[in-house]
């Protein structure tokens, strides 16, 4: 292998994360290969990511499991489980059913789930979305504050159609804490554009919220009520924060 195929996968390790191995036998340290088929296979011709022990696919998946990666999807607290998840009296809806979203066992797509503060809503976003990635899945995860305030500032410099649209085509996208944020026209519009074309396309798509489902705009209920696509979960645990507080 010649010092320049080695620095080439150093480089690409630098700037993606992720590379292959430059030793590799199978792609020659390409991270790429071409399969060996009849021209009449749509295979043929097309590269392929490198399935080698240690090479590119190898690599990449390995990164993406990574704490780094997970941040850059918005999981800030990359040791959240299903396994350590607290479950207590009004919460087991919640955890089953974040659960079976999380691991592909169920065909309802969205979710909103409800209650009162601290009872471990945000700790199941965690999880799920930690999961749907270990899993393959494109996933993004927003604090609800986050997103507007991020939405907000693309007004400046045009970015917003460009982030809305990448809000309405990912895989998965779970919007954790809708609350006092949601409070103008605007971001009113843009949530239910949001939440309308990832309703059309069945795309994975979790809302939490600290208040009662009776305050949510009615396009926004429709949507999340439709027991052909979603479920609709109350969390009705108290407060961890407080209950350990009085242990």
């Amino acid at each position: 292998m010649s010092s320049v195929d080695i620095e080439e996968a150093q480089r690409q390790l630098n700037e993606n994360g992720y590379g292959p191995n430059p030793f590799c036998e199978r792609c020659q340290g390409k991270g790429w290969v071409y399969l060996d088929v009849p021209v009449s296979d749509e295979r043929f011709g097309k590269a392929f990511a490198c399935t080698a022990k240690g090479c590119l696919v190898d690599s990449a998946q390995k990164y993406k499991q990574g704490e780094s990666y997970l941040a850059s999807i918005g999981v800030s607290q990359p040791w959240c489980s299903f396994q350590k998840f607290k479950r207590i009296k009004g919460n087991e809806d919640a955890y089953k059913a974040f659960k079976d979203l999380a691991y592909g066992k169920t065909d309802l797509p969205f979710l909103l789930c409800y209650g009162g503060v601290g009872n471990g809503k945000s700790m199941l976003c965690q999880a799920l979305a930690i999961v749907l990635n270990w899993r393959g899945v494109s996933v993004r995860f927003w604090a609800m504050a986050d997103l507007m305030s991020k939405l907000k500032q693309g007004i400046a410099n045009h970015t917003v159609d460009y982030e809305v649209m990448l809000l309405k085509e990912i895989e998965a996208l779970i919007l954790d804490d809708l609350g006092v944020e949601y409070g103008t026209d605007w971001e009113a519009a843009r949530l239910e554009e949001i939440i309308d074309a990832r309703y059309r396309n069945r795309l994975i798509t979790v809302l939490t919220t600290n208040r009662d489902t009776g305050w949510l705009p009615e396009r926004i209920f429709s949507r999340f009520s439709d027991p052909d696509v979603s479920q609709l979960i109350l969390n009705s645990a108290p407060d961890y924060r407080r209950r350990e507080i009085g242990d």
